[in-house]
């Protein structure tokens, strides 16, 4: 697992529950709230050129994070409108799936393919990737994830 490589991400997201309450009223007010977006996205696009530095890995985890919080106090910005989107929704619920596969599926269809003496183009090998990658990730979700996520109304947090 890639703990410590994302421990800046995951100090973040501590930092984001710890401090919930007081950034629900800072981000409700439009104004901060839109240029802390507009200057996290200039950030991360800024900082691709050294896509492996801790300051972009800060950059774009702060913007997850300013996004996410947004997100769950239901407060819907014009231009993060196409979160709503029906299929972006759909992506969000299988996301934990598309996590959890992407790493694996590129060598297993390599070994495959290996097996059978077949090479294909590789835009090809990328389009049969995702196809799959979908395929499992929304098999995963229906018969894996989503009876898991019915137990939790069975517990009292």
């Amino acid at each position: 697992l890639m703990v410590y490589g994302n421990l800046t991400t995951l100090g973040i997201g501590v930092l984001l529950a710890y401090y919930y309450e007081r950034l629900e009223l800072l981000i409700s007010n439009n104004k901060i709230n839109l240029w802390a977006h507009v200057f996290l996205l200039l950030g991360a696009c800024a900082t691709t050129l050294i896509w492996n530095s801790p300051i972009h890995e800060l950059i774009v985890g702060l913007l997850c994070s300013v996004i996410v919080l947004n997100g769950s106090i239901g407060y819907n910005l014009s231009f993060l409108g196409f979160l709503s989107n029906p299929v972006i929704r759909f992506i969000g619920k299988i996301s934990y799936g598309l996590y959890i596969y992407h790493r694996a599926i590129p060598h297993v269809l390599k070994a495959i393919l290996h097996e059978f003496n077949y090479e294909l183009n590789r835009y090809i090998e990328i389009i049969l990737y995702f196809i799959i990658l979908g395929i499992i990730s929304i098999v995963s979700y229906y018969i894996i994830e989503k009876p898991f996520l019915r137990l939790k109304t069975k517990f009292d947090y």
